[in-house]
């Protein structure tokens, strides 16, 4: 056996542990695009439909007749999307923090990996002309490897990139949640506050009175949603 045949850079074990490095980080870089892309149409879903809570509530208190839905399965049909939506963005702002970390995580592994394929590349740099008949697969196997750290680099980039933008929509559907919730709340103060005012206005007629008694009962059944704590952690 020559020499040639006995140099590490001629064997698979000098660049094994670069090529799984850089296969887990691509691996990684896949699952956060993936991740994003999930992300950002859950957002947008639940954006819309945080925009017309406000025009259904506003046809809620403005037509009652018997074929639309009652107040009370409004009510509670707001309630039960509000929870619902909560519940995934919670969810998902826990994701979020986690997916700010593992992005740390492989801007580090990226830059100790990117130091690693140089110096096995000054290595073979050093050591292939030694040996200009052998193969030239370790200069071709550094320079792919060097590629691929840059291809992951610029991968990564436009990751963290797609991720501010998933963080400006997080908190638009906070804020949608918010305005809902409160939108909810002074709808049904108000309608409190027009009950209390027909009872005084209508305090001499009788028919006006059975009216308004009749009207109250339908507005007192939109209780304001109350939501605990945990909602919005």
């Amino acid at each position: 056996m020559s020499l040639a045949e006995d140099h590490e850079i001629f064997h698979e074990p000098f660049f094994r542990s670069l090529v799984v490095l850089i296969t887990e980080i691509i691996d990684s870089l896949n699952c956060l695009e993936k991740w994003i892309s999930e992300r950002s149409a859950f957002l947008e879903e639940a954006d819309e439909i945080l925009k017309d809570i406000p025009i259904e509530v506003q046809r809620a208190l403005e037509s009652h007749n018997d074929e639309s839905m009652s107040i009370e399965a409004l009510r509670q049909h707001f309630e039960d999307t509000l929870v619902g939506i909560t519940k995934g963005y919670n969810k998902h702002k826990q994701q979020l923090r986690d997916r700010h970390r593992e992005i740390l995580t492989l801007r580090r592994q990226l830059v100790v990996l990117g130091r690693r394929q140089e110096g096995k590349l000054s290595i073979v740099m050093a050591t292939l002309p030694k040996y200009f008949w052998k193969s030239s697969d370790p200069m071709r196997q550094a320079l792919e490897i060097g590629d691929a750290v840059k291809k992951c680099k610029r991968k990564l980039a436009r990751q963290a990139d797609n991720m501010k933008s998933v963080e400006g929509f997080t908190r638009v559907v906070e804020a949608g949640i918010w305005n809902c919730r409160q939108l909810l709340r002074r709808r049904t103060v108000d309608e409190a506050d027009d009950e209390l005012e027909g009872k005084a206005d209508d305090r001499d007629s009788p028919l006006k009175k059975e009216e308004g008694n009749k009207q109250g009962m339908d507005r007192r059944v939109l209780a304001p949603v109350e939501f605990t704590s945990d909602h919005f952690v």
